[in-house]
This record gives C-alpha cells, sequence and structure tokens, in this order.
C-alpha cells in the first residue's frame, strides 16, 4: 500500500502542502510518491500507453482494430490504477474559479461525455485538499471541487472527507486549515488503513506482498518530529551531484557536465565549428531548459507565423530538440521547426518605453512598459544597461544566445485581455544578501560556473537546475525564488540542519517550545535568534527551538507574525538564526546540494496586456505594472520581484529597436475576456468594471473593439468602462484617453464607437464611493436583459466580489421581483457562456 500525492499549483503553495504531508508520511513509516498534475504523459489524452512504454503495459488489439481503452486510472498517474494506493490531491485555483494550467488537459480528458459513468470504480481511492479565498464566493476552492465532483460521478471513492483551505483563515491561513484537516479527516483514514486500529495510529505492518506472516515495521515518529533528512528527497540522502569548474573551462558546456571540452576533438580551448557547437549546445540547453522547467503550461503560439527560429541563423546543425524535451527531430535545411516545438521558449523582447502614470507624489509607482519585437539579429548578448550590464554579459558568455528576430511580416498572437508572461530577475542586492549569510563553503563558490546533475529519486520534487555553464551566483540571479517567503515545512527544514548535540533533550525542546507560544517573543523585535549570547550548542538549542516552534501547528500565529507580516525571507532568517551558517563547516549538512534541495525556482509573472494588436500593428504589447515598493509594520523594506525588475528596465530606441535597451524573456497565455473581445461580439456592448491595474486588461478590450467599431463606421456594441481609484489627480489611470473617447464618441458618433466612461474616486468628497456603488447610475437591466450584453470584471478580489454581488441584487430587484436565486443563476449562464467574465488576483 502507498499514498499518491498529486498536486496542482501556480504559485507553488500546493507544492509546499506536498511537502509536508510527504514528510509526516514518511514519519509514520506510509509509503508515499509524489507528483505534479501533466507530468505524467497519460494525463493529457485518452489514449493507452504503448507496450513497454510508462509503468505498465496496456493490453492492445489485432492490427487494425481500435486500441483497448486505457486503465482509466492511468489519467492521474501509474500508481492510482492499484485499489491498494490512496490518492490525495491537493489542488489550487487560479483566479475566479479556473481551472489550472497543469491540471487542465486531465481535466478535459474526463469532462468527455463518451466516458462510462463508473469508469473509475473500483481501483480508485481518493480524497482531497482544494485552496482557495472566500473572497472568491461561490467560486471558492472550486477546482479542486469540479474535478472532485467528475472523480464521484465517475465511479472514484471517497476515502477521507475533503478539506479546504482559505487564505483568510485567521491563525495561519490555508496551513492551519491543512494541520487541522492532516490531524483530523486524514489521519483517521490514515490509521483504519496502516494502523492496528487501536486509535493510536502505529504503523505496526505492512502486508502488501501477500505474505501469510506480517512483517514487523520500524517504531513510528510521532505526528511532530523533526526529519533529519534532505527536505526534499525523503530522507534519502543527496539530491544532486554539483561539480564545480575553475575559470571559466565549464562555461557554454551545455547539459553534457564534462568539463568544457566540447570543442574540436576534446580540445578544450576549441576552435571553428567545434567551438561554435559547444556554445549552441550550452544555449539549447537554456531554451530547453526555459520550456520544459520554466515556462507556463499550455503557453500560446507567439507569433501569427508558424514557428520561431530555434538556433542562431548561422548554425549548420538541423536537429531540433522539442520543448518538452524529450527526443528530436531531423529537419531539412531551410525549414522552421514545428509551431508546438517552438510554442514552450520564450522569446526575447526589448523594453522600448518605461513611464510613470501616476503622479509625482503619489505613494505607488504605477508604470506603462512597452515590449516590441526586435528588429534587427542579435549580437549575442541581452542589451542592458546599469545594474542589469553584468548580467548581460555573463549571459553572453554563458552561451546565452538571444534567438534570430522573428521575420519583419510576423506579428505577435494576442487577443483582447490575453496575458503577456514574464520572466523576471532577482536584484543583484537581494542575491549579495544571500551569499553573505550562506556557510562559506559556498559562498566562496559565488562565482565559479558549477554543473548541477539531479539524483532521480521516485517521488521527489527537487527542482530541476540550469546544465548550461552558469555561476552559481547567475543561477541565484536568474532561476532561484530567493526572495520568496519560507513556509513552515522550509523553516522545518532548516531546524533540521543543527546538529542533535546542539538542540538539547526532547522534554526540553517541548518545554521550550511552549514558552515561545506562550511569550510569543518570536514576533520580530529585530531578531528572532537570540544572537550574540551563549555558547553555540545553547543557541542552537535556541534556534532549534524557535524553528520548531514557527513550524508547527501551534505555531501559526508566529508564522504570520514572523514571517508572512515581516516579509523574511531565506536571507533574513539566517542572518537571525546565525547558528545555521556554521553548519556547513567540516562535515556539516548545510551545503551546496541542500541549498539548491530547499530553493524553489524563479516563477515567472503574469501581467495583462492592455493594448490592442489592430491600433498598435502587432509588433508590441504594453502592460500596466503596480511597483511593489513597500514597508512591513516594524519599518523592513521590501519590494516585487518582478514589477521592480520592469522598472529597472532601460527603454531603448523606438521602433522596436530596442537599441541600448533591457530585453526580457516571455511568453504569451489567454486571458479570461476571450468571448468579450471576439469579433463575433461587436454588435453586442460590454460593460468592463476594473479598480487600480485592473483596467488594463478592460483596456484592451475597449481598444480592440473601439479599432474594429471604428472600421465599421462606429456600427457595434458601445463599451462602458466604470473605472475605480482614489483620486483624478493622482491614479487616474489613463485617464486622459478615457475622457477623450468618451468626447469623440459623443462629438462623432457616426465615425467612432460608441463609449461611456463613469469614475468612482473613493477618496473625493465626504462619501467613500467605489466601482460597486456607481452601478445605480447603468441601467443594467437593459444591458443584460434587452441588448445582451457582456460584462468583464478585473482587480482585486475583494472588489470583484462586491461587483458580483452588487450585480445580483440589481438584477434580482430589476428583473425577478427581488429573487437573488434566479439572479444568480441568470449570472451563472452568462459565465458559462463567457459572457460574464472575471480575471482577479489578491
Amino acid at each position: 500500500m502507498t499514498v499518491l500525492i498529486l498536486y496542482s499549483t501556480v504559485t507553488g503553495k500546493s507544492l509546499a502542502l506536498s511537502r509536508r504531508l510527504s514528510r509526516i508520511l514518511r514519519d509514520r513509516n506510509i509509503p508515499n510518491f509524489t507528483a505534479r498534475f501533466g507530468d505524467w504523459p497519460s494525463s493529457f489524452s485518452l489514449s493507452p500507453p504503448s507496450s513497454g512504454e510508462g509503468e505498465g503495459e496496456a493490453e492492445g488489439e489485432a492490427e487494425g482494430e481500435a486500441e483497448a481503452p486505457t486503465p482509466a486510472t492511468f489519467l492521474l498517474h501509474p500508481l492510482a490504477s492499484s485499489p491498494l494506493t490512496l490518492v490525495v490531491l491537493l489542488l489550487s485555483t487560479s483566479g475566479s474559479g479556473s481551472i489550472n494550467p497543469d491540471l487542465l488537459p486531465l481535466y478535459t480528458s474526463l469532462l468527455s461525455p463518451s466516458l462510462p459513468p463508473l469508469l473509475l470504480a473500483p481501483s480508485l481511492s481518493f480524497t482531497l485538499f482544494a485552496l482557495g479565498d472566500r473572497n472568491y464566493g461561490g467560486n471558492f476552492a472550486l477546482a479542486g471541487r469540479k474535478l472532485a465532483g467528475r472523480l464521484l460521478q465517475l465511479g472514484g471513492g471517497k476515502a477521507a472527507e475533503f478539506g479546504f483551505g482559505d487564505e483568510r483563515t485567521e491563525g495561519g491561513g490555508v496551513w492551519r486549515d491543512f494541520d487541522e484537516w492532516v490531524e483530523g479527516a486524514l489521519k483517521v483514514e490514515l490509521e483504519r488503513r496502516y494502523g492496528n486500529g487501536n486509535g493510536n495510529g502505529n504503523v505496526l505492518y505492512d502486508n502488501d506482498n501477500g505474505d501469510s506472516m506480517p512483517k514487523p515495521k520500524p517504531k513510528p515518529k510521532p505526528w511532530g518530529s523533526v526529519d533529519d533528512g534532505d527536505p526534499r528527497v525523503g530522507g534519502e540522502g543527496r539530491g544532486y551531484e554539483v561539480r564545480v569548474f575553475e575559470n571559466e573551462e565549464g562555461k557554454g558546456n551545455g547539459n553534457n557536465g564534462n568539463n568544457g571540452n566540447n570543442g574540436n576533438n576534446g580540445n578544450g580551448n576549441g576552435n571553428g565549428n567545434g567551438q561554435q557547437q559547444q556554445n549552441h549546445e550550452g544555449n539549447l540547453s537554456l531554451e530547453r531548459y526555459y520550456a520544459s522547467h520554466i515556462a507556463p503550461r499550455n503557453p500560446l503560439p507567439f507569433l501569427e507565423f508558424s514557428a520561431v527560429p530555434l538556433a542562431p541563423r548561422n548554425f549548420d546543425s538541423r536537429v531540433v530538440e522539442t520543448a518538452e524535451g524529450g527526443g528530436a527531430r531531423s529537419i531539412p535545411r531551410g525549414e522552421a521547426p514545428r509551431a508546438e516545438e517552438a510554442r514552450g521558449r520564450p522569446v526575447e523582447m526589448n523594453v522600448t518605453g518605461n513611464e510613470r502614470i501616476t503622479a509625482g507624489g503619489w505613494y505607488q509607482d504605477v508604470r506603462r512598459i512597452t515590449l516590441s519585437l526586435p528588429l534587427e539579429a542579435s549580437s549575442g548578448a541581452e542589451a542592458s544597461s546599469g545594474a542589469e550590464a553584468s548580467a548581460s554579459a555573463s549571459a553572453s558568455a554563458s552561451g546565452d544566445i538571444s534567438q534570430p528576430p522573428p521575420p519583419p511580416q510576423s506579428s505577435l498572437s494576442y487577443g483582447p485581455g490575453d496575458v503577456l508572461v514574464v520572466m523576471p530577475r532577482n536584484s543583484p542586492e537581494a542575491v549579495q544578501r544571500l551569499l553573505d549569510v550562506l556557510p562559506e563553503e559556498i559562498n566562496v563558490l559565488a562565482d565559479k560556473v558549477i554543473d548541477v546533475k539531479r539524483i532521480s529519486q521516485p517521488g521527489s520534487v527537487l527542482p530541476f537546475w540550469p546544465r548550461a555553464g552558469l555561476t552559481l551566483r547567475e543561477i541565484l540571479t536568474r532561476f532561484a525564488a530567493v526572495t520568496a517567503l519560507p513556509s513552515r515545512e522550509d523553516l522545518r527544514s532548516l531546524a533540521a540542519l543543527i546538529p542533535r548535540a546542539d538542540r538539547g533533550g526532547e522534554q526540553e525542546q517541548e518545554q521550550e517550545q511552549e514558552q515561545e507560544q506562550e511569550q510569543g517573543d518570536t514576533e520580530g523585535k529585530g531578531s528572532g535568534s537570540g544572537s550574540g549570547s551563549g555558547s553555540a550548542a545553547t543557541r542552537g538549542k535556541i534556534h532549534f527551538s524557535k524553528l520548531l516552534s514557527l513550524s508547527g501547528p501551534s505555531g501559526s500565529s508566529l508564522y504570520l507574525d514572523y514571517i508572512v507580516r515581516e516579509r523574511r525571507v531565506l536571507s533574513d532568517v539566517l542572518g537571525d538564526f546565525d547558528t545555521l551558517g556554521s553548519c556547513g563547516s567540516g562535515s556539516g549538512d548545510f551545503t551546496l546540494s541542500w541549498l539548491l534541495g530547499y530553493l524553489q525556482l524563479l516563477r515567472p509573472r503574469e501581467f495583462s496586456i492592455c493594448s490592442s494588436r489592430r491600433e498598435d500593428g502587432g509588433r508590441s504589447v504594453e502592460i500596466c505594472v503596480a511597483v511593489v515598493r513597500e514597508s512591513t509594520p516594524l519599518g523592513r523594506s521590501y519590494e516585487g520581484v518582478c514589477s521592480s525588475y520592469l522598472a529597472r528596465c532601460v527603454p531603448g530606441g523606438s521602433g522596436g529597436s530596442g537599441s541600448g535597451g533591457t530585453r526580457v524573456k516571455c511568453w504569451l497565455q489567454r486571458g479570461s475576456f476571450r468571448v468579450l473581445g471576439g469579433e463575433e461580439f461587436d454588435l453586442r456592448p460590454v460593460l468592463a468594471i476594473g479598480a487600480g491595474t485592473g483596467v488594463a486588461p478592460l483596456r484592451g478590450v475597449v481598444r480592440e473593439r473601439g479599432a474594429r467599431g471604428k472600421e465599421k463606421g462606429g456600427v457595434g456594441g458601445g463599451n462602458t468602462l466604470v473605472f475605480g481609484c482614489r483620486r483624478r489627480e493622482m491614479d487616474y489611470h489613463y485617464g486622459e484617453e478615457w475622457e477623450s473617447l468618451a468626447r469623440n464618441s459623443k462629438d462623432n458618433p457616426g465615425a467612432n464607437a460608441p463609449f461611456e466612461i463613469i469614475n468612482a474616486f473613493s477618496q473625493e468628497g465626504r462619501a467613500r464611493v467605489y466601482v460597486q456603488s456607481r452601478l445605480k447610475d447603468f441601467d443594467l437591466v437593459k444591458h443584460v436583459v434587452e441588448d445582451r450584453g457582456g460584462i468583464a470584471i478585473a482587480g482585486g478580489s475583494g472588489m470583484a466580489k462586491a461587483v458580483r454581488e452588487e450585480i445580483v441584487r440589481l438584477l434580482a430587484v430589476g428583473v425577478f421581483g427581488g429573487d437573488e436565486k434566479k439572479a444568480e443563476g441568470l449570472v451563472r449562464k452568462m459565465e458559462r457562456r463567457g459572457f460574464f467574465a472575471v480575471e482577479a488576483w489578491d
């Protein structure tokens, strides 16, 4: 028997929960395996795996006959096909109830009407913990509820009561809800399956192999014990083989891990075609790495023409590796790679505009960023200046060669309201702060070229790191989430680094943990460590106790005070708990391999496109970025990774050349307003409601519809924008544009698409005015019932919830005689057809 943990994530929270659950199960001697949805290939279709593929064989039929159906649970994972397996699903929800991209292919397959009702019976036994935010109302944890409902429809068995995690739960949010679910419903089921039935939860026997006599198991650890093994390998040892190269010998060595000797017949210096091929292998490895490990799931094709050339044009080889990272195909000289092979690889765009659109004295810095396709061939290095200059030079040296520019006749393939996915970089200061507090054995490797090979471990959730001749500093700058807030499981992993001899006895640890929880003295009074006093062993005992308190279920409020409210990252924790910095000395556990297992990959960020391809010619995009630079309650400064990165970007020349400007790696992703912004909706009106930077996708929809309406001589449905901000003179984003559109629509109704602006300035006047309160000034009943118009909402989740509730209330009063249940049914019907769409965030 085993427990299969399947997680679906965007931000990494479900991954952190899967690590926590895996560690708890491991401590109870319960075999478990962790995997992410989408990583198992069969989840993308209903076709059975061919003979010899995967972890099992499907029965085939005679040639020419239809293939036998796949065992349904193979759609989840091969391990799920055993009735002895307990499947635990950990699912987050994207935006307003959307299925995450990594789960979407499987979910779409399961919705096929041809599937028999009891497809999954009796083999699938599952339970679920779904994450969400109750601000989304009826869409709270909707992705998890949708999947669970469909699995039950298909005959899946519910093994334990489902759990739900709310970001707004007091005293710990999702983590508190998760711990309570594990200690409650899940623990009962685990004891029923694996225990001896006396309620103590001990795993005494394992009789999976059919032996007549049960086998004794080691005594399980207490539920709250500390795992001294690698935090993500399951206590089985190192997660990586790390090789360090002296000088520059490892630069551009691709992913083969050799000493850079890929030049001419083993000559390390290499020359001619040998050196060129070596550099290309490094480049191809990095591009393939982006496609396989960084790119968003299911990205849109970037360009309208069929493919993006993958290699420098002077490279002679015609073997192209696929974006999925498995295999290669030969293509005739001069033929472009297929679009699906290039889709996951980022396109580098030039920053050609970086303009602040909020008033200079306003507290919030909101920027209008313009990115354009390059018109000229790249020189091989990312053009940049200022803080990005050194990173650009090293990128060139490491073989990170830019793709050749797309043909001039090509254009971006985005539609109204679609999303630009941006790969950020950590600031040099953030990387240096981390390096400064790492053990000396790691710090001295900062500017050494390293090759990192992940050791294959079943069920491992260790990240893959690029093997393209990069230094440790480059990896931390470009690929590691060095400013991510440590999860509670991360803090437990840090506690395990402290040597057992320095931790004190178990009874002492328990007493000190209780003291910490009562006093609450880790709430961030400059340092939670008590460093600088007492012996190393004494301080190690204190640090171990505090880290354990912060990571435990009863330490939720301490964790919120110390980590969440004060925005402490790994470098801050290592600085406060400075005994951890000595855990790398000699035979200590704090090694480079451990660090790479602890860190997570830097996640690309999504920004709604606020431009119109029809108006801008299809060679550039605009995004609206609120730069995050804030202070904590105790005055600690922090900034957002991607917004501050974009704010630092230096704009280059106009017209797309971008000469002297920063280049940014990007992908495209489908947005929420494709139906409302599509041509088939042109004859119907659209009501767009947004606040703050939520106006970005709405601007894209309004401008695209306005451009099409203008081409048709003003014929088409009108556009009404209800926009909310604080003050007209401070943060009225694109205010002059809106006022101009409204005037032109009124003065020249036959030449321009109809447009109306309704503003809500919350800090002007005596009473607070918000977008939902301005809806009474719009004829919503006529818009929905008579004109069959659409509604688009964008902004914070709290605003989106309030607007939706007001729309339901107004429709109930105006159409259904006050019956909000019927009004809710109408809104849900509009949602299913795409006529009511929400793009919200926290």
